[in-house]
């Protein structure tokens, strides 16, 4: 398979997965392919640092990103995590442009489609078909933010605990016990209390 091809088959698993958000035809993205940057990063790769500012959006295709925030002593704590078929940004960062204490990792090896910050509206304008699904895609996160925090993390914690400790998206293989304690709010007995119950 030459690159052309192989290019072409990656734009029509992004496209694919898209879809779920609003369908777009093909030739659209072929209009848009130079702006898309296909990215594979390994586990523990830091996408976007405490006091950068968020410089692009990033599509899961594969794999799982956490998303902290760096308090003023130097501590990280977990407060959620981006699955595939989600877009994984800093929010407000990426929105005005300045930069933020908030951390996105790779948590899992990760695939990613990144479209830089920058190119947003150039894309819109050169194919405003793709308005619709912009619109759609930001609604999604921040529905993603919501149901995280406002549904997912009210539930009984030993229930959370077993979610994000299964087999679910892999999570039980990637998140540590530390980032398990900070999106629960426990502590590491608490922890090893529930792991006890499971055994």
């Amino acid at each position: 398979m030459d690159d052309e091809k192989m290019e072409d088959s990656w734009l029509k698993e992004l496209k694919s997965n898209m879809d779920m958000f609003a369908e777009v035809s093909i030739d659209e993205y072929q209009k848009i392919k130079s702006y898309l940057n296909l990215k594979k990063y390994p586990k523990g790769t830091v996408l976007k640092d405490a006091g950068q500012a968020e410089t692009c959006a990033r599509f899961i295709l594969k794999g799982n990103i956490s998303f902290s925030i760096q308090l003023p002593e130097g501590r990280t704590i977990t407060k959620l995590v981006f699955f595939p078929g989600e877009v994984a940004l800093d929010p407000v960062s990426f929105n005005s442009g300045t930069s933020s204490n908030f951390i996105l990792k790779a948590i899992s090896d990760v695939e990613v489609c990144e479209i830089d910050r920058q190119f947003e509206s150039r894309i819109i304008k050169e194919a405003p078909a793709f308005f619709d699904l912009s619109i759609k895609v930001n609604h999604a996160l921040q529905e993603k933010l919501v149901i995280w925090f406002a549904e997912f993390l009210s539930q009984p914690v030993k229930e959370v605990y077993d979610i994000l400790s299964g087999p679910e998206q892999e999570l039980g293989n990637t998140l540590k016990v530390k980032e398990i304690m900070d999106i629960l709010g426990v502590s590491k007995s608490t922890i090893a209390n529930f792991r006890k119950k499971k055994d």
